[in-house]
This record gives C-alpha cells, structure tokens and sequence, in this order.
C-alpha cells in the first residue's frame, strides 16, 4: 500500500469516526453504512477505523466477524495481526481480543471492568448468531459497560443482520438480538460493512438499521473489479461458456472449456515463473452449492492432473503428450491476447511437468477448514460453492469457471458477491480470464451500470449535503435482476423508461376539479406556448416546464384513487438530477380547441382508451394524417394533458373538464430504474 493510499485509508476512518456520536458526549445512538467494493480491502480499512476509534476513547468494539465460524476465525487473525497481537506474550495486551467462539466466558464480566477501567483496549470478535449476540449484551451489561461509548462492526452488514419477517411485521431472531444490543447501550455507533449495500439502502428509513450516515471507501490503485474485467474490454478477459457442450456435473463427461480453461492456468503459471513472481497461481472452481457435487468435481480434477502428469512425462509423439500439448496451445494463444512477454511455446511445453508436480486440488465448503495454505504447493485449485460466494479472501486468483446462477431472475446483491475473481490484481492481470455462462457474463455487465448508480446517488448527496435517509433510493437495474432478497425488502418500486403511463381514473368532485384546473392554469400561464398541427389536430405546446413544478401538482392531485402511476415522472426528475441535466418536460395540452369526451363507468374508472390513435383511414403521405398521440415527440420526455368531458351512463358533462394526464420518458441511459420513493407516500 502507498503513503497516498495509506493517508486515503485514515481519512476514510476519520470520516466514519466523525459520524459517531461523540465520545466525550452523555450519549447518543447512531447507525452507520460503509460501502466498499468485493474483494477491495474492506476488512483491512475497518481494522483503521478500530484503530482510530481507540485513539479516541471508544474503548470497546464489537465486531460481528459473519455467520460461519470459519469466517470468524479469518477476521480474528486478521485483526490480532493488524494490532500485531500475540497470544504467547504478555507485554502486547494494551488491546484485548475476546472471541465469543473460543473460551468467551474465561474472563469474567468484572475482571473486563477492571481491563476496561485500567486503560486497556477490548476488542470483541462475535459470530452473526442470536445466542452469541446475546452472550455479547450480557457480557457487557454485567461488566457495567453498557454506558460507555461502544463501537459496534457488522461486518457483510447485509447479510443476515437485517429482518426477512418484516412483511408479516415479525422479527427474525438475528435481526431482533442486533436490535436488542444496539438499544440496550447509552452511547454506540452500528457500522455495518458491505459491499452491496441494496438491502441496507432500500429497508424502510425508519428502521433502526437503516443507515444515518454512509461512507464509501474507495479501492486501491491497484484494484482490479467490475469495470476492469466486465467493462468495454471484458471479451478479452471473460470468456462465454458454449450453451451446447457437456456440463461438469453431468455424468463422467468434463467439458471442454475446462479443458481449455485449465491450459490457461498453468500455461499463466509458467509465464508468472519466467517473471519471477513467486507467489501463489489460484484457480477457482463454482460448480454448484451442493457439497457431494464438490467432491465429484475435485475426482474429477484430480483424475485430469494426473492424467496430464502422465502425459507430461510420455514421449513427445504418444496421444497423450500430443492432447496435453493441445491444451496448453489453447492457453497460450488464448493469453497472447493479452499478455506482451510471451516465452516461446517449446518454454511452456518443457516447464509444464514442474508446475504439475507443483499443484493440488482443495474442496472449500462448510465441510472443510476454509484456511488455505498456500505453502503447500505453488499451484492450487479451489473447489467450491456458498463460501467463495461472500468474505472469504482468495489470494492470487488467476482463473476462474464458474457455471451456478438461478435459473429465476436472480439477486444483484447475491450476484455481485459471487465475484471472488475482484481483487487486488493488476500485477497478473493480463494473465487472469473468467469462465462462465453468457447469462453470469450479461449479469456482470450490467452490474456496473447499477454500482456505478448506487455510488453516484450517494457521491451527489454528500457534494449537496443531501442526509442519507432522504436520498432518492432509485437505481438502474437490467431487467433479469432484483435488487435484493424480497422477504428484506418485499416492496420495491420498478420504473420503466421508453412508455407511457396514463390516468386511468378520475375525479369529479367540483372543489377538487376547481383547484386542479387552476393549478395547471396557474403554472402552465408563466410560460410561453405555440399552438402545434399534428395532421389534423392542434394541440397547445408548452417547452422547459421544470418537471419539479409537475410533480408538485402530481403529488397533490393525482396519487389517490387517480389511476396514474405518480412514481414514474419522479423517478425522471431525480435519474435527471444525477445524470447532471436539467429536469424539464414538455407539457402538451392536447386538442386544444376541442377538448376530448371519454366514457366513465360507476367507479369513474375509463372505459375508452384516454390516448387517441391514429388515423384511420389516411395514408402516412396525407398532410392530414395523424400519427396518434403516443407517437408524437417521442424524443422528449414529456406531459400530455388532455381536457376531458366525461360521459358517463350516455350523459356527456359538458359543463365539466377533467385535467387528465400521460406521461412519457424516452430511454436515455437508464430502461429500467428500482427502488423505493420517500416512505410516506
């Protein structure tokens, strides 16, 4: 890490840290969100803000190390290793590491009093589990410490932590213990960690882990993520599966993209030989979740290495020999693609039996010890499924083959976790390739356009000093996606860009149409107008009305009982508003020398369509002809108001016209925006 990057790191703890309630004040309680990207350091940037946090008198955090004890046990280690804790000496214990998996309850409530009150720093790393979170709240209160500033870590904040009951207005027990602790301490910040924070964003703002403040912390210079592998250059280094060809856990068979996918690896490993890079050559396999298909796949792997080894050592004419020489060609053009230093493919051929001898398999799941020892060998294939999806750090990830994804529209969230090939890469990145579906593929691009959203919102809104809680939570999403798990958030606004959405209802109360009439009248006679011929009709246009001016009248008379879809033109004003453009709208008062009548049954709901056609019985070279309504100024986002006298059961009332309303928005950079509106509309 640089000085630059080492002062960005403090400065990104000092601006979390200055969010807490303060440490010298009576108390105060506050929640906090802090967004990183996968695979970008995050746990190394929450141990600086422990570390400051010490520096200035929150004594006690809490971290939640995540759901599996394995998970734990690599944050443990890596906090003990950052503070440069060692568990055989006595003269490193100004700070203090307690694990609630390992001897929690050795140390009793008052001898932590009495560490707390001799100056000693105390640090608790917990499993995200309810009778552990519960172990932490006892602890602290019999040690009668409940009344002094505490730092509480979530660590994958979105995980697990926030309530999947809340549309049958329950508790989950991990959501409801997290509540507990939280509301059970005088003075405490919760800083929840993630790196797709969708959840923690779209729960309802009143919820006490919905965040008040939200930090991003910025990767490395030498990251390498989403834009790196998936941005305009990613068919050099993603390569799409064939839909055609036999899959991995289908019968005996082993496609061939495997094949081809493990000549890239180790022709990769050569080539980091010949460079004098003597770390670690890592390749990931992502079969499946199920732990039986885990195994199957490391025979199978395992069957192939030795197989290649064998043929390593055979005479350069046998078959074997010639099949591995195939492979490994495959790789080296494949990498040529990329990689300027390329040896010559006979160095590749005579160095390939060194790098299979110096290679193994290794299964990572619930199962196993997810401790990876990289000492062992210098080549090393991963298999596995649900722990390499989320906070298991793998280091020198060279290739990855990747075939699970729901068949469903799937989660970006869960998605975006799955991408264990981020990381901090750059030295070896023009040896690194993914392998995977053309829907993973798909998937990942347009994920970069939906982080790229969530992250400007929140840049705009520290830049115009916008509070978190009131930020438009609106993000572009692809269309074979969902934010996130909809037992966490289970009601999600979806907005399509590129058609219309019409009034469908309406009201006829006199006072209300009275004030609606002279809403419009009012906003719409502070502008100047053209009357427009469209074929045979004329309608009045009205250019550059701020779409914030429409919205007020919107969210004043056409939200209940109306029909409109009120949501769709506020998603336009705010998508304009980080986009950097000036949120207008065309206003189109349609026929305005005839108005329109349209029947109404008893609900005063339309029967006929509002928007009228075209016409009928011209050719399109008729001066004459009309287009329809929804074809006219298609290239502007626009508001058409059609003064309408209802008829209904047969009666047509002249003597009252209906504002009624459509609104359009052309696809620009966004076709389909997700999210939630301010909760109380």
């Amino acid at each position: 890490m640089s000085e630059d990057e080492k002062f960005e790191t403090i400065l990104t703890a000092a601006k979390i840290l200055s969010n807490c309630p303060s440490p010298n004040s009576s108390g105060g309680k506050k929640t906090g969100l802090a967004i990183g990207k996968i695979q970008s350091g995050k746990t190394s940037n929450f141990i600086s803000l422990m570390a400051l946090a010490f520096d200035n008198n929150y004594n006690i955090i809490v971290v939640f190390g995540g759901t599996k004890n394995n998970l734990l046990s690599q944050t443990e280690e890596r906090i003990r290793k950052m503070f440069d804790i060692d568990n055989n000496k006595r003269d490193d214990r100004d700070v203090v590491v307690l694990s609630t998996t390992n001897k929690f309850d050795s140390i009793s409530p008052e001898q932590l009093n009495r560490m707390y009150n001799s100056g000693r720093k105390i640090i608790i790393v917990a499993l995200k589990h309810q009778k552990h979170i519960k172990n932490v709240k006892s602890y602290i209160t019999d040690a009668n410490l409940d009344k002094k500033p505490i730092l509480l870590i979530d660590d994958e904040g979105d995980q697990a932590s926030l309530n999947a009951k809340v549309v049958h207005n329950e508790k989950t027990v991990i959501y409801n213990e997290l509540l507990q602790l939280k509301e059970g301490l005088n003075h405490v910040c919760f800083i929840s960690i993630t790196a797709t924070p969708q959840a923690n964003l779209l729960i309802d703002t009143i919820d006490s882990l919905s965040p008040d403040f939200c930090q991003l912390v910025e990767p490395g210079k030498e990251y390498t993520g989403g834009s790196m592998f998936h941005g305009d250059n990613q068919d050099f280094y993603v390569i799409e599966l064939p839909e055609d060809e036999t899959e991995m856990l289908e019968g005996d068979g082993v496609p061939e993209s495997f094949y081809n996918s493990l000549g890239v690896f180790f022709v990769g490993s050569i080539i980091r030989k010949f460079r004098n890079d003597g770390k670690n050559h890592v390749m990931l396999i992502h079969p499946s979740q199920k732990k039986f298909d885990h195994k199957e796949v490391e025979k199978k792997v395992n069957l192939i290495l030795e197989n290649w080894l064998n043929s390593s050592e055979q005479n350069h004419s046998e078959n074997g020999y010639q099949k591995l020489s195939e492979y490994l060609k495959y790789g080296y053009d494949e990498l040529s693609r990329t990689v300027d230093d390329m040896p010559e493919f006979q160095l590749i051929l005579d160095n390939i039996n060194d790098q299979l001898n110096d290679s193994r398999v290794l299964v990572v799941n619930s199962d196993k010890n997810t401790d990876i020892d990289y000492y062992k060998t210098r080549n090393i294939i991963i298999v596995g499924g649900n722990l390499v999806e989320r906070g298991l750090t793998i280091n020198d990830l060279a290739v990855t083959y990747i075939v699970r994804r729901s068949k469903s529209r799937a989660n970006a969230d869960v998605v975006e976790q799955r991408a264990r090939w981020f990381g901090y890469r750059k030295k070896y990145f023009d040896l690194c390739r993914v392998y995977c579906t053309k829907q993973i593929k798909e998937d990942f691009s347009n994920l970069l356009s939906h982080e790229d959203d969530i992250w400007g919102w929140i840049k705009y809104c520290k830049k115009n000093n916008i509070r978190i809680k009131d930020m438009p939570r609106l993000f572009e999403l692809d269309n074979n996606l969902n934010p996130t798990r909809k037992a966490v958030v289970p009601n999600v606004d979806e907005i399509k860009f590129g058609i219309w959405t019409e009034q469908k209802k309406i009201n006829i109360n006199k006072n209300y149409l009275l004030e609606l009439n002279n809403a419009w009248n009012d906003l719409l006679s502070k502008y100047e107008y053209n009357d427009v011929t469209y074929g045979n009709l004329t309608h009045r246009k009205y250019i550059k009305i701020p779409l914030s001016d429409i919205n007020a009248i919107i969210s004043k008379y056409y939200i209940n009982d109306i029909g409109f879809n009120y949501k769709y033109p506020y998603a336009v004003e705010q998508r304009n508003i980080q986009d950097g453009a000036n949120p207008c709208v065309t206003v189109l008062k349609m026929r305005i020398k005839s108005g329109e009548e349209r029947s109404f049954d008893d609900n005063n709901s339309i029967t006929s369509n509002l928007m009228q056609g075209h016409s009928q019985n011209r050719y399109i070279s008729d001066p004459l002809y009309y287009p329809g309504d929804r074809y006219i100024c298609l290239n502007e986002t626009q508001l058409q108001i059609h003064l309408v006298h209802p008829r209904i059961k047969d009666t047509v009332l002249s003597d009252i016209i209906i504002p009624m309303i459509a609104f359009y928005s052309p696809v620009t950079n966004a076709k389909r925006i997700i999210g939630r509106l301010w909760n109380d509309w």
